[in-house]
């Protein structure tokens, strides 16, 4: 007779030579997973590589802050696309500005059609005569020497001192930029980018910094576009902006300063560090900011009034203001010593836009019973 068999015996017969296999999965599940795991991990990188915060590889000369979110640069010569710019361009702008056609813009600043660029780390120049061309800058210049020139070139990064900066020492002389970008990269809203006495800006694309360009004394902007600057927090921003100084032409320029509600003026000229003095502001285009223009004589600053600051047939938008600041086109002006002539609303039939002190003259005018 048998023996009993015994349903919870293993069944010897049938017995396998290995250890039973883990019950095998969907397949479409098991990818659903990992997917899922893969998506988790690309997200924390992309989080720890936020622009502005990741680690940088290599020092770019004097650069506080890299402006070039590959901190190895290019690789190679980089060609202008659309003619002006290289491919990465990191530019953020409000869009084209309709209301500037026949001022200096996208089309005749900066980076002049079909140049081709090549790269190069921020730098400090000590070499008198030095001129750059055609290059593409990741970082900041700092420039200890005269007569020193940089044109049909890109420069992007950003520096507490400026990401140019000249007239370092008080002795440099005579730099010249001549269709240069300058991009801060939005990297820094209270850093300028281009700084400093003794230059010459001629068809520069000024952008992306806290103020597009400080001058001192002996600086000369001409047929440049200065627009978007990077406002954030409580900054104060502005196109332009002097501190005190004299010997300064300001000629033939858009200076756009938007309306985020940071931005002072398009150009603001203050008597914080000396007096405002022998100012040629000209044919210029103002738009945006508290007032378009603070013109050097202001009663709160340690030098308050301006001297011989001429304000002398310039366009006043009426956008992104209907009174092309929010408050009002200008202010801080004093008849004593200064000119005011020949400037206009940017509008058909060009009507006059008269000085603050003949407005305010105006308004009481018009109170008087």
């Amino acid at each position: 007779m048998a023996a009993p068999i015994d349903e919870y015996a293993p069944d010897l017969l049938n017995a396998p030579t290995h250890p039973p296999r883990r019950t095998r999965q969907p397949l479409g599940l098991v990818l659903f997973v990992v997917g899922l795991t893969v998506a988790f991990l690309v997200a924390i990188g992309l989080l720890a590589l936020a622009p502005g915060e990741h680690p940088t590889r290599r020092a770019a000369g004097p650069t506080a802050v890299d402006g070039d979110d590959d901190p190895d640069g290019p690789t190679g010569p980089v060609p202008t696309r659309s003619g002006r710019v290289a491919p990465d361009d990191s530019r953020q702008t409000t869009g084209p500005r309709t209301d500037i056609t026949g001022w200096p813009g996208p089309d005749t600043t900066g980076v002049p059609p079909g140049t081709v660029l090549r790269p190069m780390a921020g730098t400090t120049i000590t070499v008198a005569g030095t001129v750059l061309d055609g290059v593409d800058i990741a970082g900041c210049v700092m420039i200890k020497a005269d007569h020193v020139t940089i044109r049909n070139s890109r420069i992007r990064g950003a520096c507490a001192v400026g990401t140019v900066r000249t007239d370092i020492d008080g002795l440099t002389r005579d730099t010249v930029l001549d269709h240069v970008e300058v991009d801060g990269q939005r990297r820094a809203p209270t850093w300028p980018l281009v700084v400093g006495s003794n230059y010459t800006c001629h068809r520069c694309d000024l952008h992306g910094g806290g103020s597009q360009l400080h001058f001192t004394d002996n600086v000369t902007v001409t047929e440049s576009w200065l627009h978007d600057p990077y406002e954030a927090g409580a900054s104060h921003n502005s196109a332009m902006a002097s501190h005190g100084g004299g010997g300064n032409v300001i000629r033939g320029n858009t200076l756009d300063c938007g309306a985020t509600g940071n931005c002072s003026a398009a150009l603001a000229l203050y008597g914080n560090f000396g007096p405002i003095h022998d100012v040629l502001v000209e044919g210029n285009l103002f738009s945006g900011g508290s007032y378009c223009l603070y013109a050097g004589s202001l009663v709160t600053k340690p030098f308050p009034v301006a001297n011989n600051v001429r304000i002398v047939g310039n366009a006043f938008a009426r956008t992104p203001y209907a009174k092309c600041g929010h408050y009002g086109p200008a202010t801080s002006w004093t008849r004593e010593s200064n000119e005011w002539r020949g400037n206009y609303w940017n509008e058909p039939g060009r009507p006059e836009v008269v000085d603050p002190v003949t407005e305010a003259e105006q308004r009481a005018a018009k109170k008087r019973p």
